[in-house]
């Protein structure tokens, strides 16, 4: 906004609320709320660091299916799931109810899909 009597630029709202993606920066410690001031107000943002960790994002369907579809056998790819930190896209630990709810659709759809080509 930008009041006629001054001509200044001005921040009305300064939106914190990211996306599920963010979170994977968030667990690596990347401030993104300091990133997006500086960047909003400062017009330059924070010097990039290292990367400090290896997590990994992980979506257990399409991630099962781009490694079955790259010729990962299950055992593999199980394996590879016990390697370093995850940040999962719908899986939790403390509340499981919202992936089983994620399977069961996909479970659905798969069935209706045979049925339908049976």
């Amino acid at each position: 906004m930008r009041p006629r009597s001054t001509g200044e630029l001005l921040t009305l709202e300064l939106s914190s609320r990211f996306t599920l993606w963010s979170y994977l920066g968030a667990v690596d410690e990347v401030n993104l709320r300091l990133t997006a001031y500086r960047s909003l107000v400062e017009r330059r943002p924070p010097p990039p660091s290292a990367p400090r960790s290896r997590t990994r994002w992980l979506d257990l369907d399409r991630d099962y299916g781009a490694g079955r579809d790259h010729g990962l056998s299950l055992p593999r790819w199980l394996w590879s799931l016990a390697r370093g930190p995850k940040v999962y896209e719908v899986f939790a630990y403390d509340d499981p109810l919202p992936a089983l709810v994620c399977l069961r659709g996909e479970v659905s759809s798969r069935w209706s899909a045979r049925c339908a080509s049976a």
